[in-house]
Formats: C-alpha cells, structure tokens, sequence
C-alpha cells in the first residue's frame, strides 16, 4: 500500500541553499486556498510571504527528480507539470502560520455551470478536457533547524493521527495533495521554504 507522505533528506549543499535564498525574494502575501483573485487575505488561515518563480530554476530541476522518483516507487500517479510552471518560495516569521487545509479536494475542481451533462457547455467541456488538478505536494525546507521555533509541518492521516515531520536543512517532503496539512505558527526566528504542486489529469 502506498504511503500518503514520503521524504528525502536531499543532503543540498549549503552553498545551493544559500544561492537559493538570494535568488528568491519574497514580494507577496501569501493567499489562503479559495481567496486568490478574491483581492483580499485571510491571514486566519494563512499569514506568509510568498515568491512565485519559473520552474526553468535550477532548484526545480533537483526537485523534479525526487518527485519523479517518489512517485515511480510509491504513488504511481499520472503527473505532467508543476501546478502552472511555477514553485513557491514561502517565509514565515514569528507568529506567521498556515491552518489546516488541503491543497487539492473536491471542491477545488472546475465546476460546470450545468449540471445536466446532456446540456453540457461547449466551454465547460473544453475547461474539463484540458484541466489539470494538484496531485502531489512538496515542500523543501532551506532553513537550518537552528534558525526558527516552532513552524512544524504537520499532517494528519486518514484514521485522523497526527504526524510531525523532523526538521534538517534540504529535507524534501512529497505528500499526496488531498492529504490534511499545516504549518504551526513560528515562535521565533524565520522558516524558509520552496513549496509546489505536481500536476496532471483529473483524476478517472
């Protein structure tokens, strides 16, 4: 049976680490899932700062290829794409956090406008037959352990357990989307981290 979370301690040189993080400048708030475009932030849920980029960066190059690799050996998932070419660079300082969500449910998914499939839209069904949904999740921590409190990912399994991932420096952590995650709030110091989706099909 295959496991919801899977991890690699990608042992990523210090020196890679540092480059990332000069590369990478966050300039957003981050948005809790529901509210991009809505123009407003529920920092509730989710108080971050955030940086999209390209997925040409060499930091998706290596991870591409432990999610290759995990999902090969225990998802075995139809993945084509990081979720619209892009990953995230997210900081979280003291007191910031992310509540428990998913990154991918049900509700998520494109909706169309009827629901009688025999009426079906011509523009609902382009927006089905080419939609891609989030299928697997990673976050790469660039921090050192030593430099924040607090700010643990945290997930929850199916029988409704709690499970605290370790925290080391270039730990890649890969979870199915639909899986219940959080980030505690940072006690002190600051958390770094380069997050993103593998997308493909919906799901048949």
């Amino acid at each position: 049976m295959a496991n919801l979370i899977t991890w690699f301690d990608t042992n990523l040189p210090t020196e890679m680490a540092d480059n990332a993080l000069r590369e990478l400048l966050p300039s957003e708030t981050g948005l809790a899932l529901g509210t991009v475009g809505s123009g407003s932030v529920n920092k509730v849920i989710r108080d971050s700062s955030v940086h999209f980029f390209g997925s040409s960066n060499w930091v998706a190059g290596l991870i591409w290829y432990y999610l290759q690799k995990t999902n090969k050996n225990n998802f075995g998932y139809d993945i084509t794409d990081f979720d619209n070419g892009r990953l995230q660079y997210t900081v979280y300082g003291s007191d910031q956090h992310y509540e428990w969500h998913k990154d991918q449910d049900l509700e998520s998914f494109y909706q169309p406008k009827l629901v009688d499939s025999s009426a079906l839209r011509n523009t609902d069904k382009v927006e089905l037959d080419s939609e891609n949904v989030r299928k697997l999740s990673f976050s790469l921590l660039i921090s050192d352990p030593s430099e924040f409190e607090g700010g643990e990912l945290q997930f929850k399994d199916n029988s409704g357990s709690t499970h605290i991932m370790t925290r080391e420096k270039g730990k890649l952590v890969v979870f199915d989307s639909r899986t219940l995650h959080r980030v505690s709030p940072v006690e002190k110091g600051v958390r770094r981290s380069i997050v993103g989706w593998a997308v493909g099909p919906r799901w048949k």
